[in-house]
């Protein structure tokens, strides 16, 4: 998918559930196996300007979706790119690069997005690409 393809949602900081005991993981399997790190990007993690939040609950989704329909009414959408840095809307607080053989794993309520730079070449052959490895794990 090239960056003018990416649908509104690919453009902002996400989450992969509310669920308290939900982890999210990301093993990064492109790249330098020397430890170099992938030029394709990482992954970024967020704070939502408006409401100061870094993680969306159960107690705080209502007033999330509510703040972020204003802010994109507001600021508008992003352009079409994966979200990398500082916007008006998000405040990046942390950043891992992709490494080969690198995991990643964080709460799925974490504000994040695929760190990936507006010159990455995203190539669809996995020898060539981006490539990863996601998953979620579920604990009580």
């Amino acid at each position: 998918r090239t960056m003018a393809e990416l649908t509104p949602i690919q453009r902002l900081p996400h989450y992969d559930g509310i669920e308290p005991g939900r982890l999210a993981l990301v093993l990064y399997l492109g790249g330098d196996p020397s430890g170099q790190a992938d030029p394709r990007g990482g992954t970024g993690f967020y704070r939502h300007r408006s409401t100061g939040y870094e993680t969306v609950t159960t107690e705080r989704f209502a007033a999330f979706s509510e703040a972020l329909q204003r802010d994109v009414t507001h600021h508008g959408l992003p352009d079409p790119r994966y979200i990398v840095g500082d916007t008006p809307i998000y405040e990046r607080i942390f950043g891992s690069p992709a490494v080969f053989n690198r995991a990643l794993i964080y709460r799925g309520r974490n504000l994040h997005s695929a760190d990936i730079p507006p010159q990455a070449q995203l190539d669809p052959h996995p020898r060539r690409g981006r490539l990863t490895l996601n998953g979620f794990l579920n604990g009580r």
